[in-house]
């Protein structure tokens, strides 16, 4: 993790920039609230981090302008699709892949056709519990995985790629998108929280789950930092 030297060094180098509030005074007490920001980056994060903002912004940062830069450098690393990559992925899919079923999958639906009326009705609930239940049989394109867990996410809750794909295709882009983005930030913020807010929402979590008292006790230590 970044130490204090490590966040030093970054501010010193960024000390020229208009608005910098550096002196030779009051550099550790600014070192101390950056320090509660940006500790928990690792060194190589960091300086990477005040590098780009250096190479692109023009006024020195806030802890929380640095720390959000290190986190789009972290989103790029892990290979975040843009919204139209995963809008392509989601269409090339639909192009390459059929519905994939099991064996029993396969032939509970040959069966079925082959039928009609009631006995037809009877195959087809026969078949959809089966589906229900098959970590292979893929009805609709819901199971179906994409390059990036961030896209099969998003086709997950939207109910499977054939509910997203239909004879409309700007209004199921822009769906699509829409979701994808409230996917993305979240997951956006899951990895730029900081440490202690993490701690804070696992337990809440585990409050809403169990009732215990977690969070009044996390809430208190909070309070005295």
């Amino acid at each position: 993790m970044a130490t204090r030297d490590n966040i030093k060094r970054a501010l010193l180098k960024m000390r020229y920039l208009p608005n910098s509030p550096l002196t030779d005074h009051n550099i550790e007490n600014l070192v101390n609230v950056y320090e509660e920001i940006l500790a928990d980056l690792t060194p190589e994060t960091l300086e990477a981090a005040s590098r780009q903002y250096l190479s692109t912004d023009t006024f020195f940062p806030s802890p929380g302008k640095l720390r959000e830069t290190a986190l789009e450098l972290q989103m790029l690393a892990i290979g975040i699709p843009t919204p139209g990559e995963a809008w392509g992925m989601v269409i090339t899919n639909r192009i390459l892949n059929e519905p994939v079923f099991c064996e029993e999958g396969a032939r509970l639906r040959d069966d079925g056709m082959k039928l009609s009326g009631g006995e037809y009705q009877m195959a087809l609930a026969d078949y959809g519990r089966h589906v229900d239940e098959c970590p292979v049989c893929d009805l609709g394109g819901f199971n179906t995985k994409y390059k990036h867990p961030a896209v099969t996410e998003t086709v997950r809750l939207l109910g499977g790629r054939d509910a997203i794909l239909t004879d409309n295709e700007v209004a199921d882009r822009a769906r699509f998108l829409e979701a994808y983005r409230e996917v993305i930030a979240r997951e956006r913020m899951k990895v730029g929280m900081l440490p202690e807010v993490k701690e804070f929402v696992q337990a809440k979590r585990a409050e809403l789950m169990d009732g215990t008292n977690e969070i009044k006790q996390l809430t208190e230590r909070l309070s005295t930092r």
